[in-house]
């Protein structure tokens, strides 16, 4: 069994803004959905964390945190499936 855990975050400027047009219950419901395809696909189980900024300049961002579990090459699968089909745009 191994873990393998990672984070999307919106970039510190300003510029991210501009590329959002869905709001976040949308993208974390396309992003789950992508997950769940995933672990339907490979094997593996992934859970979906958000986190918000604690930073008042950046309270519109959200942070989605991503861990995979299960067996090596499965979770290689499952990551390079997300990296290619991940909906957020980070």
């Amino acid at each position: 069994m191994a873990v393998l855990s990672f984070c999307y975050a919106p970039p510190l400027s300003g510029q991210y803004t501009q590329y959002v047009t869905e709001d976040e219950e949308t993208v974390l419901s396309n992003l789950q959905e992508t997950c769940q395809n995933i672990m339907t696909s490979t094997g593996c189980q992934i859970s979906v964390l958000t986190t918000k900024s604690k930073n008042p300049q950046l309270s519109l961002h959200t942070d989605y945190n991503l861990s995979l579990t299960g067996p090596a090459q499965a979770l290689m699968d499952a990551r390079g499936d997300l990296l290619r089909n991940c909906p957020l745009e980070v």
